[in-house]
C-alpha cells in the first residue's frame, strides 16, 4: 500500500476567525469543490491563531484547494482567504505563525 503524501498549507484570513469558524470553512470548501473532491483532499485544520491557520490536505489535491481558497469570498469583505505559505511539516509552517 502507498504512503499518502501530506502538505501543510499556512492560510490568512482577512477578518478575524470567529468560533464556528471550521464548519464555515469546510461548508465553503464543500459547496465549491464538491463531495468527491473534498473527501480526496482528506482537509484538517491543524492549528489556528488570530487570523492566521494552518490545513493539511493529501499532495494530489492540493491545487484543487488553493484554487477554492482563492475563489471563496465573504460577501462584507470581497475575498475572505489568502495561501501565505506550503511547506511538508508542521515546524516550517509554526515559524511563520
Amino acid at each position: 500500500m502507498e504512503k499518502i503524501r501530506k502538505r501543510y498549507i499556512l492560510i490568512e484570513s482577512a477578518v478575524a476567525l470567529q468560533m464556528d469558524f471550521e464548519k464555515e470553512f469546510c461548508r465553503a470548501l464543500l459547496n465549491f469543490s464538491g463531495v468527491i473532491n473534498y473527501s480526496k483532499m482528506n482537509l484538517k485544520i491543524i492549528d489556528k491563531k488570530n487570523s492566521s491557520f494552518i490545513v493539511r490536505c493529501n499532495l494530489d489535491m492540493i491545487q484543487e484547494l488553493i484554487v477554492a481558497l482563492s475563489i471563496i469570498k465573504d460577501e462584507k469583505i470581497g475575498e475572505a482567504f489568502y495561501t501565505i505559505k506550503s511547506s511538508g511539516t508542521i515546524s516550517g509552517l509554526k515559524r511563520n505563525l
